[in-house]
């Protein structure tokens, strides 16, 4: 495990009218990214629902979701397929952000994970593991 991961400080936003590089208090959080953080600055990030939401009007978000409802219900055996499937994939991804936030409720520090990395390799086996058995007690009762 790499250390300069935990000390992230900065982040450049993917945003092509943005682009800029800013702390990464500037971003949400998101444990699906390597870096823990999501692509683009919470302001762009804003503007873009903003002006997504502006171009929509109530008549086309009710068609929207309309369609939806109508795929999710002329579909459903592949939605619940893609959802299995999904769930299966996500299961053992457990990013080191999440590991490590999950020790520093234990009181562990930042400093002292960064000692001892095979703590932060121990915990991951120990919930892939733990995962493992809820997904096989889930398939056995289903």
């Amino acid at each position: 495990m790499e250390t300069e991961e935990l000390f992230i400080k900065t982040k450049k936003c993917t945003n092509p009218k943005c682009g800029l590089v800013k702390p990464v208090s500037e971003f949400y959080k998101n444990i699906y990214n390597s870096s823990g953080f999501s692509s683009q600055c919470k302001i762009c990030r804003s503007l873009k629902k903003k002006y997504r939401y502006t171009l929509l009007t109530n008549d086309q978000r009710k068609v929207e979701a309309k369609q939806r409802k109508i795929w999710n219900k002329n579909n459903s055996e592949k939605r619940r397929e893609l959802s299995r499937t999904y769930g299966k994939k996500t299961v053992l991804l457990i990013t080191n952000s999440y590991i490590r936030m999950m020790l520093r409720r234990q009181k562990f520090s930042t400093e002292f994970l960064i000692t001892h990395p095979e703590i932060v390799e121990h915990e991951r086996m120990r919930l892939k593991f733990k995962r493992l058995i809820k997904n096989k007690k889930d398939e056995s009762t289903s």
